[in-house]
């Protein structure tokens, strides 16, 4: 598959449009859009771009901060539910079960089931915000080059 055909199913793909909510704040934007150079205002873009990346590295921080809350929620539930589940299975056949035992009794809990699924959809959205800031930065590298290239060119 050539770039051509990459570009055109980046273009066209769902991922582009990137819509996040922060804190309340609806964020929207097509990335393929974003990621295109202008030639003719690389000066200005070059500008622009130290804002644009804080803004974005920003987020990421927040998406970080977002994902770490449910990885901590995540493991308060589990370990309620492990001390639950030992404690249930002494009350009721008045013996201590392994830890092998309570440890899947929480870890298939409707509670933790629940927080699992949080906190994977809090890792995703980090993941993929990674990639945006990561595509930004190369942005900012090809503007600086093209700029560059243009220096050279009206030396």
């Amino acid at each position: 598959m050539g770039s051509k055909k990459l570009a055109f199913l980046a273009k066209k793909s769902k991922f582009s449009k990137v819509s996040l909510v922060i804190n309340e704040e609806v964020i929207k934007f097509n990335l393929f859009d974003e990621l295109r150079v202008n030639q003719d205002n690389v000066n200005s873009e070059l500008n622009n771009q130290p804002a644009v990346y804080s803004y974005l590295t920003s987020i990421l921080a927040n998406l970080t901060k977002d994902y770490k809350k449910k990885l901590l929620e995540k493991e308060k539930i589990f370990a309620r539910q492990f001390i639950k589940a030992k404690d249930d299975f002494y009350k009721h056949h008045f013996k201590n079960t392994s830890d092998e035992y309570a440890s899947s009794q929480a870890k298939t809990s409707i509670a933790y089931l629940k927080a699992a699924k949080l906190e994977i959809e809090a890792e995703e959205k980090v993941n993929i915000f990674k990639g945006i800031v990561e595509a930004f930065r190369q942005r900012a590298n090809s503007l600086q080059q093209i700029s560059a290239n243009n220096r050279k060119d009206f030396s």
